[in-house]
């Protein structure tokens, strides 16, 4: 067979030095889909960056060794020509949209490419049919849920009609439900002979998708199996490696907070943004203090809607009160602490030391970044981080802060076994100091490990 991917020796360092993979060797023939498995910050987005040439030639970087993608030097071309052949879908897809109908987004490429109109609509047609998009055409991509947004960016690249697929944590923000959707659509790609190479933290919904697997460790490739191997690995071999489970989590439900004056509580809440299209409806709930409330429920159902409620970013119709006392937007806001789904909305500082102490108490924010292996990273610009790196640095941020009320939206995106573990363990501690914490999660493993209770929240149309 032909390899569409050939790597060797393949090293990129970022400016001030910092190599993120080192001597890399692989190769994917053409028809593979190969995995990318690792901790945080080990290199995985990195040298997907360098395969799809997003790395050096939109985040400079300094790249030595050999790599030939769909028989293009990709040192010596650019990112025009590049882009003909790979196509990219992201970890967060908003980062990656131009347009704000599907429709126009999945023709977006093609028109760059200067691809004819006919031969477009024909390309559209086929990823609506192969991949199960078409009630999504006539939606505003405003308007989508995360899973809806991620389906779209791989309908985008389908109808690139590249030679090489990349995907980087496509379901690290996804439910159950858009997650066995994404899975389906990785396995039409498979099925008409594409090329993917993957890199991701949640494992499970890839069994039996993968031909190989791929080990990073600190920039280094240390290890590699074929895809059965891979996943009849044993459970402790797996988490020595710091990797999530291989198998789907059960779903186990938590129970619903009890009556109590203490913490939160939200009584007749309903929200709608413009248009009079509802996005939120709640009829009452508790979030006590001293425990961990898991907000639960499908994509496109509320739950970031509800977190801007509750942080006095929007403001609802109905009551929200804190130990009895109630809250309008301002009073929430100054309650409240928030760690985004999309950290890099967060960052602002120059390092990472400065961003976690930015507002709060220095003593709290050396043991949060202690705590969560921050401290090797201290003078590191936070943007020059990886996702759950950065992930890491916001959550810190909010330990260091002194509030009643701390909110966590998706806190486990980004995240391997061994960081997922540590930001479940100080959320319970966080939690046993007597204030209010609520994680928004679609992650079982997490849910699992740190949860005491639960909020499922419907979509407001149910």
């Amino acid at each position: 067979m032909t390899a569409v991917i050939e790597a060797e020796g393949l090293s990129v360092a970022y400016p001030g030095g910092e190599r993120a993979i080192e001597t890399v060797d692989i190769a994917v023939e053409r028809g593979q889909t190969v995995l990318v498995v690792g901790s945080s910050g080990c290199g995985k987005s990195t040298l997907l960056k360098a395969v799809s040439g997003l790395v050096p030639h939109l985040t400079p970087a300094d790249v030595t060794g050999y790599l030939r993608v769909a028989g293009i030097e990709v040192a010596d071309s650019d990112l025009a020509t590049i882009g003909r052949k790979v196509s990219s879908v992201l970890q967060n897809p908003r980062t990656q949209f131009f347009c704000v109908d599907p429709v126009s987004e999945l023709a977006f490429a093609s028109e760059n490419f200067g691809r004819p109109p006919d031969l477009i609509r024909e390309r559209i047609g086929s990823a609506v049919l192969a991949l199960g998009i078409g009630e999504l055409l006539g939606s505003s991509m405003h308007a989508m849920s995360g899973g809806q947004k991620q389906r779209v960016a791989i309908g985008a690249a389908f109808v690139n009609d590249p030679e090489v697929y990349v995907l980087d944590e496509p379901t690290s923000s996804l439910d159950r439900e858009s997650i066995s959707t994404v899975r389906e659509m990785i396995a039409t790609l498979r099925m008409r002979g594409a090329t993917i190479l993957i890199a991701e933290h949640r494992l499970a919904y890839l069994e039996g998708l993968v031909d190989r697997v791929v080990l990073l460790d600190a920039g280094h490739l240390v290890d590699r199996w074929s895809g059965p191997e891979f996943f009849a690995m044993p459970a402790p071999r797996r988490m020595g490696l710091g990797l999530r489970r291989l198998t789907a989590a059960s779903s186990g439900t938590l129970p619903v907070a009890e009556g109590g004056e203490d913490g939160v509580w939200l009584h007749d809440l309903s929200y709608s943004y413009r248009r009079g299209i509802p996005a939120l409806r709640l009829r009452e709930a508790h979030l006590p203090r001293g425990r961990v409330t898991v907000v639960s429920g499908p994509n496109g159902a509320g739950k970031t809607t509800l977190v801007k409620v509750i942080c006095g970013l929007l403001e609802p119709q109905g009551s929200i009160t804190l130990d009895g006392h109630r809250m309008g937007a301002a009073s929430r806001r100054r309650h409240c602490f928030l760690v985004m789904q999309d950290v890099n909305r967060q960052l602002f500082a120059d390092s990472v030391a400065d961003e976690v102490a930015l507002g709060g108490d220095i003593t709290r924010a050396q043991a949060a970044m202690r705590s969560l292996g921050l401290d090797v990273l201290a003078e590191r610009h936070p943007l020059s981080l990886s996702g759950g790196q950065q992930q890491r640095t916001v959550i810190a941020a909010g330990l260091a802060q002194r509030r009643d009320v701390y909110v966590f939206d998706e806190p486990s995106s980004g995240l391997d076994f061994a960081a997922m573990t540590r930001v479940a363990a100080l959320l319970r501690e966080l939690a046993a100091t007597g204030v209010v914490v609520v994680v928004v999660t679609h992650d079982d493993e997490l849910a699992s490990t740190c949860g005491d209770v639960e909020l499922r929240v419907v979509p407001a149309g149910r």
